[in-house]
């Protein structure tokens, strides 16, 4: 074996061992359910309570609805997809407007954002262009993925996202299923971040988490409402 080869087979193995001693320190960091409060999700907001939500331009005229929310690594929102054929006359448009230029709307459950005919063109988004974002990903891709236990087997599926007041997320909820033998939920769980147990496109959502360890656990049954209620 080459010298060459020595190294990069030598920076291979080191990269595995420290891929693996990370995974080991993620599935150690996964608190005892027991020890989570989860009386702080109350004061958070809920991901579908934005979703789709009615949006209003600056002279508090409808100008469309929320599509996405867009969510960072650190699990923090960084803006909402607004979709729109309010102005243009092309059909729907992707405006996509950042998280701290958004304000409560003029109606229950609605937000207020900085879109018009003349800023259109400023807020102009779409998918393609935020999927080459790293490690932006879109609540849509987590919600309604499947979930899997930590010894094996299917759990349930990703019902809502809650967000704290600070637009990062605090819980996922899950929906079991029905033969799972617990209650169809919904069940809340801590977040523990992007390319743990779940990344974008995987279609799966692992908890940290064994059969027995949510064999009692209690369901979370809070409705929680928009950021600004």
């Amino acid at each position: 074996m080459t010298k060459a080869l020595m190294t990069s087979a030598l920076a291979l193995a080191m990269a595995m061992g420290i891929g693996q001693a990370g995974a080991a320190t993620q599935n150690s960091q996964a608190m005892d359910l027991k020890d989570w409060d989860r009386t702080a999700l109350n004061q958070g907001w809920s991901a579908k309570a934005l979703l789709d939500a009615e949006v209003f331009g600056p002279n508090n005229e409808e100008v469309g609805d929320v599509d996405d929310i867009l969510i960072g690594p650190d699990g923090k929102i960084r803006a909402v997809i607004v979709e729109t054929d309010a102005f243009l006359n092309i059909g729907d448009v992707e405006a996509r407007i950042a998280w701290d230029r958004i304000g409560p709307g003029p109606e229950e459950e609605s937000i207020s954002v900085p879109l018009s005919e003349e800023t259109i063109e400023e807020f102009r988004s779409d998918y393609d262009e935020v999927a080459q974002e790293r490690r932006v990903f879109r609540a849509r891709e987590l919600i309604g993925d499947a979930v899997r236990v930590k010894d094996g087997g299917g759990y349930g599926r990703i019902d809502d996202l809650v967000f704290g007041r600070d637009g990062r997320i605090q819980a996922v909820t899950v929906n079991a299923d029905y033969g799972y033998g617990y209650g169809v939920g919904p069940y809340a769980y801590p977040f523990y971040g992007y390319e743990r147990g779940w990344q974008p496109g995987m279609g799966h959502y692992d908890l940290p988490f064994s059969r027995d360890q949510i064999a009692s656990y209690e369901a979370y049954d809070r409705d929680l409402g928009g950021p600004f209620d």
